[in-house]
């Protein structure tokens, strides 16, 4: 086993609990007017050590794994190691995604509700990004006021669900809609504009 296999596994490991501990291992907590910083019960921190460990075994291991499941002959001139072969890959990759689906959707039922707010809010900011990516990415438009269509469609969910009583599966869509709504409205006068008036009017979005 190299060295440096032992020194990139020691520092993945290391890297899931920094991640890991802050978000899962602490706790705000209100006390009167104060907010006071808590550490989670034993459970957790076992938890978040076998994760730590797990992470560690696999980089120390990976080679050996990946070869079981089957390789090609030919090496990866970049990392020089063999490649899985694509059938064999597709395979991995669709049980390892089926094992995520079914873990996020059971997840919430043992988990506590502060970790489950926080998974919903990092989701919120990974559905942000994914859209980001297609606006400034795919499309080559630079909106640097990108959220703004989110917040169109988180009010009009919310005054929807709060002042006119429609349910969450009913207000979730239309609050999509509108937000999509605003978006073509801006959308269309901008992208019929020259490179540098385009690029003003995104400045001031």
């Amino acid at each position: 086993m190299a060295a440096s296999n032992v020194r990139h596994a020691l520092f993945c490991a290391i890297v899931t609990i920094v991640i890991s501990y802050p978000i899962l291992g602490l706790n705000l907590e209100a006390e009167g007017i104060n907010i006071v910083l808590t550490g989670t019960d034993a459970t957790t921190i076992i938890a978040i050590a076998c994760a730590a460990l797990v992470v560690l075994l696999f980089q120390l291991f990976r080679d050996s794994v990946m070869a079981k499941l089957g390789v090609v002959n030919d090496l990866n001139p970049l990392t020089g190691r063999k490649p899985m072969e694509q059938k064999k890959r597709a395979k991995l990759e669709s049980w390892v995604l089926t094992g995520l689906v079914v873990v996020a959707l059971f997840w919430p039922f043992f988990s506590s509700r502060g970790a489950v707010d926080l998974a919903t809010l990092v989701l919120i900011y990974v559905i942000l990004a994914l859209g980001l990516n297609v606006v400034v990415g795919l499309a080559g438009l630079l909106d640097l006021g990108y959220v703004a269509f989110y917040a169109v469609g988180a009010y009009t969910f919310a005054l929807l669900s709060q002042y006119y009583g429609i349910s969450f599966w009913m207000a979730l869509p239309l609050g999509a809609l509108l937000a999509g709504l605003f978006g073509l409205l801006l959308g269309f006068p901008v992208l019929r504009q020259r490179r540098s008036n385009r690029q003003c009017v995104n400045y001031q979005h």
